[in-house]
């Protein structure tokens, strides 16, 4: 845990003093390269490696030839990745996983927001779920949400089948949850839609889903806890940066804010809205953690969305959120090391070197 935490903090304060020295660019780029080092070595980190080493061992016996004779346990896209990787050994899949992720950050955090605002983006990126129990553990789910990030201009262009290629061809083979992107493709018409109208539809679905919450929590759970799920047996303890219902309301009174205060152009609204989303499901969280990690895909783009609390002079009540968004994120990053769920899997970085 300490050696992961002093490198994450240490990335965020050189992106900080980048922004001091109005050299963003260049301290984000070095934080980038870095980190994708650093995380390239790692081995056994993260709850769901061990599983993902093992099968990828399993798949080193197969090639091109004997693709078909695979026991389809996983999506053929990622399992034609570990066939190809399989000559290169697990180290060269690990590295190329974090080299991906990384980049699509960088292109995200820099083709959608000002300099000034990189390092704030970057540090909600880092101390949110996105890098340690998604991008860190969960690679297949991982790899999958990167790749409908590269749908996000596809989209804002309006070039929709261009986008549904992407997620269809790409992340849909790699992780069969990459079809909830699809509502990404409808925020386009949403932009259209009067601004009082997307807030109270915003509102009132959440308070619906509220409502069904505290009503039907436990047909839901019985739901949760058949067969079929249990494979994420492990995840329905996942409470991290979205546990409590104050921070939920919080999460959704910052959206509302975002959505009546800052420029309805479609640019901007993508990326609040796909927050919103992520907020809408959040209440799920209270009886199927489940349900949250299909979120992670909105939680990831809608992070861009920050920036617009920055953008505004003056504007005390966006300033306020911001620094309680930052300060419950660092309270939820190091209440995620003392979880017992990914504790013993997150506690000691494990490296190529040990």
């Amino acid at each position: 845990m300490e050696i992961v935490t002093f490198v994450n903090f240490s990335a965020i304060i050189i992106c900080l003093i980048g922004r001091l020295l109005h050299q963003e660019k260049i301290s984000f780029q070095f934080v980038i390269i870095v980190l994708i080092l650093f995380y390239s070595i790692r081995t056994e980190y993260g709850n769901d490696v061990p599983a993902y080493m093992y099968y990828f061992e399993q798949l080193s016996y197969y090639s091109f030839e004997t693709f078909s004779l695979i026991d389809k346990e996983w999506e053929p896209g990622w399992l034609l990745l570990n066939v190809l990787f399989a000559p290169f050994g697990w180290q060269a899949f690990i590295t190329f996983l974090t080299i991906v992720q990384f980049i699509t950050i960088y292109w995200m955090i820099t083709k959608y927001s000002s300099r000034k605002d990189y390092w704030v983006i970057f540090a909600l990126y880092i101390l949110s779920s996105n890098l340690l129990l998604t991008d860190l553990s969960m690679l297949r789910q991982a790899l999958a949400m990167h790749v409908c990030v590269w749908s996000i201009s596809s989209i804002l262009k309006k070039k929709i089948l261009k986008a549904i290629i992407i997620i269809i061809l790409f992340a849909t083979t790699i992780h069969t949850s990459a079809y909830i992107a699809f509502l990404l493709l409808l925020i386009p018409y949403i932009s259209k839609i009067n601004r009082c109208a997307v807030i109270a539809g915003f509102i009132g679905v959440f308070i619906l889903i509220n409502i069904i919450v505290s009503v039907y929590s436990n047909i839901f759970s019985i739901i949760f806890s058949l067969a079929t799920f249990e494979k994420y047996e492990g995840y329905t303890a996942d409470k991290a940066n979205s546990g409590t219902g104050l921070w939920v309301l919080f999460q959704a009174l910052t959206c509302v804010w975002m959505l009546y205060k800052y420029p309805h152009k479609l640019s901007n609204l993508f990326f609040i809205i796909s927050q919103s989303l992520y907020t809408l499901i959040l209440p799920l969280n209270a009886f199927a953690p489940l349900i949250t990690r299909v979120g992670m895909y909105f939680n990831l783009i809608g992070i861009i969305s920050f920036k617009n609390l920055l953008n505004i002079k003056r504007d005390i009540v966006g300033f306020m959120l911001l620094i309680i968004t930052l300060l419950m994120s660092i309270r939820g990053y190091f209440s995620f090391f003392e979880n017992p769920v990914w504790k013993d899997s997150f506690s000691v970085y494990r490296t190529v070197f040990d």
